[in-house]
């Protein structure tokens, strides 16, 4: 049986480890035996994400990563490393001294897997370069239209010249990065995320704390980033608040923009109604309690959110944008509002006094099915298609 590696920088909050840990939680090919390297054993799906084949932390990757404070529980060793690390910046530049670095840690892992997989941008695709295998795979979830990551077109395009194919969850992924990095077609492919309805069903059985619902009951979830708008959703809630409409909307997450959120929820006086959770490592507990999901990003390299709702039979409204309309279906699981404040508070408003409407949704949404068989026996082949590029 061959070998594939997952890297990962860790298991944090967001879509990519949550599809990551989907798809090895799904694994079963007589082909590929599947392990999981995370760069850094932290983030609030460690738990899951040992229950897989979990690779033990790597020293000098994870001393390089970690928190000031994660450091002092690491040891003395640790903390020479971060130092040497340190010393490097200032003496040979932070780009030359992180290569070397990453190059040193990545020794351990090569020549073990037929497949290394980077299965995120930025950090782990940075790494996995270093890691020598007869295949490389890099997974892209990351619109380039809307992102840069800090480096130029030129120096991100060098960095997947190192991988032999690429995944973009998304065709409009895809023509990102042919449009902005001008990767060749041939090396991409649209692999979607995988869904695990039988994980997601039961995970939102589990017992925890109560949730209280109102006559309609909203979930958003997500990273408090600008592009997902989150302030939407504090008009929305304005709106239905002002239409005299019994709710409780809450948003799950963390992030950059948590504070500003806090604030205007405080001086819209909807403390009641519109209740910020922090992060939570088991969303679906709430998505279960849902009428409705509501997505408000201005854009997503592929929304897989909207998927588990819908797997949960919850109906779903998401602002338009490209790889949305490669997930739902407008007018039958879900609404398309365009992709302005106005029109996403008017589709929840519509949501809220049209019952037979809302009964469409709801039929649309409980007959929503995933096709993970195809998506797997996918992956399986790019694998075996893929000759990778040494370095």
């Amino acid at each position: 049986m061959k070998k594939v590696l997952f890297v990962l920088s860790s298991v944090g909050l967001g879509g990519t480890a949550t599809s990551l840990l989907n798809l090895l939680s799904l694994w079963d090919s007589e082909e590929y035996e599947a392990d999981l390297f995370l760069m850094q054993h932290t983030g609030p799906f460690l738990k899951r994400a040992q229950t897989l084949r979990l690779l033990p932390e790597e020293r000098i990757i994870s001393s390089v990563l970690c928190s000031k404070s994660a450091l002092k529980q690491k040891g003395f060793r640790a903390i020479l490393i971060r130092l040497a690390f340190t010393v490097g910046h200032r003496l040979f530049g932070v780009r030359k001294t992180t290569e070397w670095f990453y190059r040193r840690s990545a020794r351990k892992l090569s020549g073990k897997y037929d497949v290394v997989v980077a299965y995120q941008e930025s950090l782990a695709t940075e790494y996995v370069q270093h890691i020598q295998a007869p295949a490389r795979v890099a997974w892209c979830h990351m619109d380039y239209h809307a992102f840069s990551r800090g480096r130029s077109v030129s120096e991100q395009k060098r960095l997947y010249d190192h991988y032999g194919a690429v995944a973009c969850v998304s065709e409009v992924v895809k023509q990102s990065m042919i449009d902005n990095l001008q990767i060749s077609s041939e090396k991409l492919q649209v692999v979607y995320n995988t869904i695990p309805p039988l994980f997601i069903r039961k995970t939102a059985e589990e017992a925890g704390e109560p949730i209280e619902t109102g006559t309609f009951t909203f979930v958003s979830c997500g990273r408090f980033v600008k592009r997902k708008r989150f302030d939407r959703i504090v008009k929305a809630a304005a709106a239905l608040r002002d239409s005299s409409v019994d709710f409780r909307w809450y948003l799950l997450g963390d992030g950059e923009e948590y504070a500003a959120i806090e604030h205007a929820v405080r001086e819209q006086n909807l403390q009641d109604k519109l209740i910020l959770t922090g992060p939570k490592s088991n969303p679906f507990r709430y998505l279960a309690k849902a009428d409705c999901f509501v997505m408000t990003s201005e854009s997503e390299g592929q929304p897989m959110v909207l998927n588990e709702a819908l797997t949960l039979g919850v109906p779903t409204i998401t602002t338009e944008f490209p790889s949305a309309r490669e997930v739902v279906k407008h007018g039958v699981d879900s609404l398309m509002p365009p992709n302005t404040d106005e029109d996403l508070v008017q589709a929840v408003l519509q949501f809220v006094r049209d019952k037979s409407l809302r009964a469409t949704l709801k039929q649309g949404a409980n007959a929503f099915q995933y096709d993970n068989a195809s998506i797997l026996k996918q992956i399986v082949g790019m694998f075996d298609q893929t000759g990778g590029t040494q370095s």
